[in-house]
Parts: structure tokens; sequence; C-alpha cells
């Protein structure tokens, strides 16, 4: 099994870029850990909360032997606390963040999310798999009020219910993915800045045309740049193939 990736973020139509990302690959284990935080732009110091979070998992999973649901949970629960210790400083008291993770181990796949942050799963020509939303508009749609496509634009999608950076709304999501792999399977973390100008279905249609994950981000950011709109959000991706 070889694992290709390629990673990109824009700061968009604003100031500062608070997305924040870490990919690392180690060919001779066949692993791979794939990080992305958004922080929260409207709680203050949103750079400075995505980035903790994210260099406070990466150094955790890189120091464990074993990596299991278990694992996962105390090493997003370590930089849980590590950004609540941070916000006993005035200045950072406000600070949150999102954070979508992919594990990969020969055919041992693990993600994790906690917020709006997202990860999808394709495999054999279909999309096996994609992270449900901590936020208000993605309950809207599971009780049937707005279809999924709308939760993009939807006026409560800030909104989020579960996020880094509290204790009483820190609860991430830890799944197992199926250990059965088609011929390069594809994962996509992506910020909300990402996502929601793309549709699953297009992403999806970029994808059976791309040969690398470079041409797949490519192509998908064809379609957000014709789309965006001013003062956008940050938009960050990480593209993944396992061959």
């Amino acid at each position: 099994m070889r694992i290709k990736y390629f990673s990109f973020s824009n700061k968009g139509g604003r100031e500062r870029n608070e997305d924040y990302f870490s990919c690392y690959t180690d060919e001779n284990k066949n692993t791979g850990i794939f990080i992305l935080a958004d922080g929260l732009g409207g709680h203050g110091n949103g750079e400075i909360a995505s980035e903790l979070v994210v260099r406070a998992m990466t150094e955790k999973f890189r120091a464990s032997e074993i990596i299991d649901t278990n694992a996962i949970y105390e090493i997003m629960k370590s930089a849980n606390d590590i950004l609540l210790e941070a916000q006993e400083q005035p200045q950072y008291r406000r600070m949150k963040s999102t954070a979508v993770l992919l594990y990969i181990c020969e055919n041992n796949i693990l993600c994790a999310h906690i917020g709006d942050s997202r990860l999808y799963h394709f495999s054999g020509g279909g999309m096996r798999f994609v992270t449900a939303d901590h936020s208000v508009s993605y309950k809207k749609f599971v009780q049937g009020q707005i279809a999924y496509d709308f939760i993009a634009s939807d006026e409560d999608r800030s909104s989020l219910l579960r996020v880094m950076g509290n204790n009483e709304r820190f609860e991430p999501e830890i799944r197992e993915l199926s250990q059965t792999l088609e011929n390069k399977d594809a994962f996509l973390l992506c910020s909300d800045g990402f996502w929601e100008y793309i549709k699953k279905d297009e992403m999806l249609i970029d994808l059976m045309k791309s040969e690398t994950p470079q041409e797949w981000t490519n192509y998908m950011l064809l379609r957000h740049i014709a789309r965006t709109k001013e003062r956008n959000d940050n938009f960050s991706s990480i593209a993944v193939f396992l061959e």
C-alpha cells in the first residue's frame, strides 16, 4: 500500500488564516497521520487555537506506540486540555477550534472529528462515508427541516454544538472505517470554507478524473474559485490516496 497526499490552504477574503493542518507519513510502516483544524474566528485568536490543537495532537500521535479509538480519544483530550490551559491567559480565554483527523496504518483506518470540519471517504466509484457536522444546521437537516445541500448556506451553520476548547462541549466522534479497501481509495479532510462551495457529488466527479491527489484538489479548486463570494472564509483541504 502506498499513501499519497496533497495539502492546500488559503486565507480567502479574511485577514488571517485560522485553518491549520499537519501531514505525516512513514513509508516503512505504511502509516499516515493527517490532522486539520479550523479556529473559530468569532471567539478570538482562532489561528492560535487551531495551531495549538494540531501541534499537540501530532506530537502525541508520533509518540504513541499503539493507536486505537481509545488512544485517539486520549490524544484529542490532551490537546483539548492544552487549549483550556492556554485560555487561562486573558487574551486567549475565548479561543476555540474544530478538528478532523485520519489515521492510516496498513489496513487499520481510523477517523475522528469535532465541530464541522469534515472527512469524506470515496471508494469503488462512490462515496462511502462522510462525517456528520456537530452544528445546529446539521441537526436541522437530520430533523428534516432543510436539505443536506442547504447546510452550507443555512443561517445557523456557524453555531457549533461540539468544539475543542470547551469541556462542556468536548465530545469527539471517533470511528473505525471499513478495512475492505479498493484500488485507490480516496479521503478528503477539509474545513467548512472548502466544502461549503463544493457538493459531494462534484467531489466524486473530480476524483474520477484524477490520477493524483494534487490533480483532484486542483479540479475542486476550479469550482471553488468560480463560486467564492467577497470576504469568503479561509479554505483548506488534505487529499489522500491509498494505492
